[in-house]
Formats: structure tokens, sequence, C-alpha cells
């Protein structure tokens, strides 16, 4: 189902802590109206983010008015953000551990952006204990 953002507001009358909201959140537009449904104090991205980890700051630049230039918008652009993202957790959690942790988001970039890659692509890749092949 989709999440129900005006029962967000009944919580957000109830307690006098701010409150976050969450769900089916994917754009500034999406942003803006569980903001103006719920009440809320904030809001959060969660699975929007899988693959495109740049949807958090184009809510935030829109929430602020500003313009991001964050977001890949050619195969190449996008490719060479994975690439960067990839070579940046090998080097924060070395090779042992980013390979581990590089996979989930790796397997994300996948789902959305290469569906044409074939199983055997994606096992090679998701399995991998060298982190150049």
């Amino acid at each position: 189902g989709k999440a129900d953002w005006r029962a967000i507001a009944r919580v957000r009358q109830a307690v006098s802590i701010p409150v976050v909201a969450n769900g089916d959140v994917g754009s500034p537009e999406e942003a803006a109206t569980i903001l103006e449904q719920s009440g809320a104090d904030a809001v959060m991205i969660g699975r929007a983010h899988y693959g495109a980890p740049w949807v958090a700051g184009s809510v935030a630049a829109a929430a602020a008015d500003t313009s991001t230039h964050d977001i890949p918008e050619t195969p190449q652009a996008l490719a060479d953000y994975v690439v960067a993202h990839y070579e940046e957790m090998l080097s924060l959690y070395g090779v042992e551990s980013g390979l581990r942790q590089a996979r989930k988001h790796l397997g994300w970039y996948l789902d959305r952006h290469a569906a044409r890659a074939s199983a055997e692509q994606r096992k090679r890749i998701l399995t991998s204990f060298e982190p150049t092949e």
C-alpha cells in the first residue's frame, strides 16, 4: 500500500516533540506534500534513495530553494558516480569490509539502473572478492 501521510498529522497533534514524517517520499514535490498533509517538522527519505543516493540532496536543495548538481544526468555521469561511490567505500572501510559494504549499494544501483544486466553479471558483481573484477 501507500503511506497514509494524514495519519502522521494525528500523531503530530498528540505529541509535543518534533515529528519526522516518512513513507513513499522520493521527490521534492512529495516531500512538500507530506509536510503539508502531516504537519511534521521534517521529512526523511527511505527506500527512494536506494540506488539513487542523490534523492535526499535534491529534496534538501528544493526545500532550501537552491539548485544541486549532484544528480547524474547521463549514463556516463551515473557510471562515474557509482565508481566514485564504490572507490570511496573501499577507501573508507578497506578492501575486505568495503567489498561487503558496497554490495548492497551495487545491488540497488543494478536494480534501479541496469535492468538489462544478466543474472550472471549481477552474481559476478555482487559476489566478487576482487575490487577490480
